[in-house]
């Protein structure tokens, strides 16, 4: 049996109700189910009275509720431990510091802490998705130990259990506005939001580029700028390199800009107003907080702050 049935059981214990213990949980009603009864299997007895209308603890459930509350705790503690020991040794880290465009800034990261810090090694991890639930996802499953993206701040304040995070600010990333080199705004050496008024903004769509664009549409929001969307589906972060601009408008973070620096079909333009910017977050749980991820997030700042 898995010792993170009784974290399960514990859930469910406390909610009485699958569906929410599923969800807290992040799994399938039908998963959750088949663990509690696997546990049932165990023991030999039955912890829940179960029909349409309620889910109740038996008493044996309420005996085992207080022992399952105590070998959870300690399971929780032994990892805690872990992590700590690990501490010296090595941080997993994920989200923009995967991506090609930033390889860059990766590399330059790790021979900082290299040279500053060398009990600290950093190891990339591949995600597949920078949406923030995913991130979070790797997190839990102890898969990262920090995240890097945009705009997780906004994310998990509708999370229930955000407290679990704890995300600090490290860059706002000014947005560059990339327009065909035969537009009228090609000429610009600044931009300003009344440029963005009306526009058709391309949106590129997937699993690392939403995300981004999510917190891009929130700003022009804000801001009070009308505009229109173009969506275009994506399976690689260099397929931008090759759109049709036409009259559309793109927007894009300044870690992708040198993507299109020499690219003679498209102009790359900077903004006037340093507001026209995204936030980079880290992201790690709370209970994971330590020295080498306060040196982490300070050395991101440095690396990060000294590129424009």
């Amino acid at each position: 049996m898995d010792i993170r049935y009784f974290q399960e059981f514990i859930e469910l214990s406390n909610r009485l109700n699958f569906r929410d213990a599923a969800k807290k949980l992040c799994m399938s009603q039908s998963t959750l189910s088949k663990h509690i009864s696997a546990m049932e299997r165990e023991y030999g007895v039955k912890l829940f009275r179960r029909d349409r209308h309620e889910v109740a603890l038996t008493e044996a459930g309420v005996t085992l509720l207080g022992q399952a509350l105590g070998i959870w705790g300690m399971y929780e503690e032994s990892l805690a431990a872990a992590s700590s020991m690990r501490e010296a040794a090595s941080l997993n880290v994920c989200g923009l510091l995967g991506s090609p465009n930033e390889n860059a800034t990766t590399l330059q990261l790790i021979g900082r802490l290299r040279n500053q810090t060398p009990s600290i090694s950093l190891h990339v991890v591949r995600c597949i998705s920078n949406v923030p639930t995913a991130l979070a996802a790797l997190l839990r499953q102890n898969e990262a130990d920090c995240v890097l993206a945009f705009g997780l701040s906004n994310s998990i304040a509708t999370w229930e259990d955000a407290d679990l995070f704890s995300v600090n600010p490290i860059w706002r990333a000014p947005l560059y506005l990339v327009v065909s080199s035969a537009s009228a705004l090609a000429a610009k050496t600044t931009y300003t939001a009344e440029d963005l008024i009306g526009g058709n903004f391309i949106h590129l769509a997937g699993p690392l580029f939403t995300p981004t664009w999510n917190q891009i549409q929130m700003l022009l929001e804000q801001r009070g700028i009308p505009h229109t969307v173009k969506p275009i589906a994506t399976s690689s972060v260099y397929d931008y390199s090759n759109l049709e601009l036409g009259n559309c408008l793109m927007l894009m973070p300044a870690g992708e800009r040198p993507a299109l620096e020499n690219n003679p079909n498209y102009a790359i333009i900077p903004p006037a107003d340093p507001s026209l910017a995204i936030q980079a977050e880290e992201m790690h749980l709370a209970q994971n907080t330590g020295p080498s991820i306060e040196t982490f997030i300070k050395t991101l700042r440095e690396v990060y702050g000294s590129r424009e």
